[in-house]
């Protein structure tokens, strides 16, 4: 009795703890994995919508930002948006994004825009540091995009900055990259998460082995984790839906697309985690009744004849 309650309690701790262990896992080979989500995000902002939005942003951006500091940046400006220098600001502003799309396909933008989202990802994982170019506040990422404005003033025309039009050190250019529900918690539960990523999958392993060997048969019990399994993969799937459904309430100012394109790429491996799990499950439900099979072959075999 006290060997069949066991079993079944195991049983009950088993299936969160190979979601658990599932999630982990992907988590440490995706949104921890610094070159993997560099990556996926890099890919989501290298889009035409993305660059036409980051080029919205990055025009008003520069232009304030130099007009501020010299307001002799717009005898510089205003020609090189295909505008004269006393032109209103909006119209030299709009000259500047076909300017400023351009410069965005240039090496030396990718290797800056690289950088910053590195700053974003060590920022999420909870990565204090104060010479950061990216920080949280509330559920916003922003980011400093002085050193993207100086980057694009070289390409757009590499005299600008020779002129004596440049963007001023220590200048603070804030640029909301996402936002979403909870996102200023990220810091704390990716470091927790990474941390679990080696352990809850040997306590999983450890628990479905305790199932196996507390039950009294063998054949039922693989058949009761490969169940387990199953529905572990199977909460695994529900919970990549419901992230979804929450992910479609953040935003980007950069582009509507960006959080949820980048969810969907680094969650694609989660869904596929999940149903190979499911699959496992499968097959352990499999061989448990192969063995169940046999080995009730075998004690009918041994049962004395009356």
């Amino acid at each position: 009795m006290f060997r069949s309650l066991l079993a079944a309690l195991l049983v009950l701790a088993l299936i969160p703890a190979v979601a658990a262990a599932n999630a982990t896992t992907w988590a440490k080979r995706s949104v921890l994995d610094e070159q993997k989500f560099t990556e996926v995000v890099d890919r989501t902002l290298d889009s035409p919508e993305a660059e036409e939005a980051l080029a919205e942003q990055l025009a008003p951006a520069l232009f304030e930002t130099l007009v501020d500091a010299d307001e002799r940046a717009r005898l510089i400006l205003g020609p090189i948006a295909g505008q004269s220098p006393n032109a209103p600001d909006d119209d030299i502003i709009r000259g500047l994004e076909p300017r400023i799309r351009a410069a965005l396909e240039s090496p030396r933008f990718d290797a800056a825009r690289e950088r910053l989202v590195i700053a974003a990802h060590q920022a999420l994982v909870g990565l204090d540091d104060p010479e950061s170019t990216v920080r949280i506040e509330g559920d916003a990422l922003y980011v400093n995009a002085a050193d993207l404005l100086r980057v694009l003033l070289d390409t757009i025309d590499s005299r600008i900055v020779a002129l004596g039009v440049d963007v001023p050190e220590g200048a603070n250019v804030d640029i909301e990259l996402a936002s979403s529900p909870g996102l200023a918690a990220t810091g704390q539960v990716l470091p927790t998460v990474d941390r679990l990523g080696t352990i809850l999958p040997l306590v999983a392993l450890a628990t479905a082995l305790l199932v196996v060997v507390v039950a009294h048969r063998r054949g039922r019990a693989l058949q009761v984790v490969g169940l387990a399994v199953t529905l572990a993969g199977a909460a695994c799937l529900l919970v990549v839906w419901l992230g979804g459904l929450a992910v479609a309430s953040a935003e980007s100012p950069i582009s509507p697309q960006l959080v949820q394109a980048t969810y969907r790429a680094l969650s694609s491996d989660f869904v596929t985690q999940s149903m190979a799990l499911m699959v496992g499950g499968f097959v352990l439900l499999v061989v448990g009744g192969i063995v169940a099979v046999f080995s009730g072959g075998r004690r009918a075999t041994r049962r004395p004849a009356r």
